[in-house]
């Protein structure tokens, strides 16, 4: 039953309570960390920073108290289309100075750089997956919103609706795995059906024809769930009083400010000294 299992192949890990130490940080600084280094992930240029970087990522999932192969498990799911998008960039890289060459066939050119841009490239995706899912593994969907809306808070003096787009944003990233539940359950009645499902029953065309069927019936039931959640929205009163109030009350400590300090200090080193 395991091709039946798409929640296992979802390319982050889910919120677990773990009253951890990395749990217990604000969420407002917890995201503000995240941005600088997500940030340090897109400007670095070199394999030696996207390294350093990812050694940060990995002491981070050592104290987050979270099994390394829940992390592991999406990211595998994904790495055929990484690696398949840097050979891509292999032979349609368009740098002036390539280097070494280290295979010539007609016209195509493996060189250095072009190999060196293949890696930075694998390294950057794989930093970027594992911060994302870090960072899902330790923030819960409540004070995700919460940290949100108080990093993009001074927006609502130029009359931006902030909630409202932290919400739909958050309801987007909450519908993955639900789509996904569902998804799996529409496969199992399918297959009880008699329609062929598995891994062995053919190549990509073939999973192509099999995940097809699955198209209309999970859109229909993406469009009622929509509705039932704008219902139940509607009848709690969302939107309907201007300046709403928390049920989470978060302080920023001195321990958090450590915390946001050591996170720029760490980016800066990175990106200024770590060539």
């Amino acid at each position: 039953m395991s091709e039946f299992e798409f929640l296992r192949s979802m390319p982050f890990a889910e919120f677990t309570p773990r009253n951890t130490w990395l749990q217990r940080i604000e969420p407002r600084t917890f995201l503000i960390s995240f941005f600088v280094f997500l940030a340090c992930i897109l400007i670095s240029s070199g394999i030696m920073p996207l390294l350093a970087i990812f050694v940060v990522i990995v002491f981070g999932m050592i104290i987050s108290q979270v099994p390394i192969r829940v992390f592991l498990r999406g990211f595998l799911s994904a790495l055929p289309f990484i690696l398949i998008i840097a050979v891509i960039n292999i032979f349609f890289n368009t740098a002036v100075d390539s280097g070494k060459v280290y295979f010539h066939w007609r016209s195509i050119n493996i060189t250095q750089v072009d190999i060196q841009v293949a890696v930075v490239l694998v390294l950057r995706f794989t930093a970027m997956m594992l911060l994302i899912s870090l960072v899902s593994s330790a923030l819960s969907t409540s004070r995700f919103i919460h940290g949100m809306e108080r990093i993009f808070s001074p927006l609502k003096w130029v009359k931006v609706p902030v909630l409202e787009f932290i919400i739909a944003v958050e309801i987007s990233i909450r519908f993955i795995p639900i789509l996904t539940i569902s998804a799996e359950r529409i496969a199992k009645a399918q297959a009880s059906r008699g329609a062929v499902w598995g891994s062995g029953s053919g190549g990509i065309l073939a999973r192509v024809k099999q995940v097809t069927p699955l198209i209309v019936p999970l859109f229909v039931q993406s469009l009622h769930k929509a509705e039932s959640l704008a219902m139940a929205m509607d009848a709690r009163g969302f939107g309907v009083i201007p300046n709403r109030t928390s049920y989470i009350h978060s302080t920023f400590t001195w321990r958090d400010g450590l915390y946001l300090t050591c996170s720029i200090i760490i980016a800066t080193v990175i990106l200024l000294y770590i060539k």
